[in-house]
């Protein structure tokens, strides 16, 4: 679970028991997580997806996966 609020991360982790980071650079970086789950804002997610995948992580991502074709293609 990252969250860049670390105030919200750590709440979060206290309520799932889940490990926080701090960005998704660094839960890909420090965890062996088989999949991500992209829920941030619609605009994030082709940047998000493109990071995730080149890291070897499946990726789930909320509708839209992008708002722009090209950014799907991606």
């Amino acid at each position: 679970m990252a969250d860049v609020d670390p105030r919200r991360a750590e709440e979060a982790a206290r309520s799932t028991g889940a490990r926080p980071y701090s960005s998704l650079t660094e839960l890909l970086a420090r965890s062996e997580a088989d999949a991500v789950v992209v829920a941030t804002p619609s605009g994030l997610h082709p940047e998000q997806a493109v990071e995730i995948a080149r890291a070897g992580r499946h990726v789930i991502t909320e509708k839209p996966m992008a708002t722009r074709w090209e950014d799907g293609k991606r």
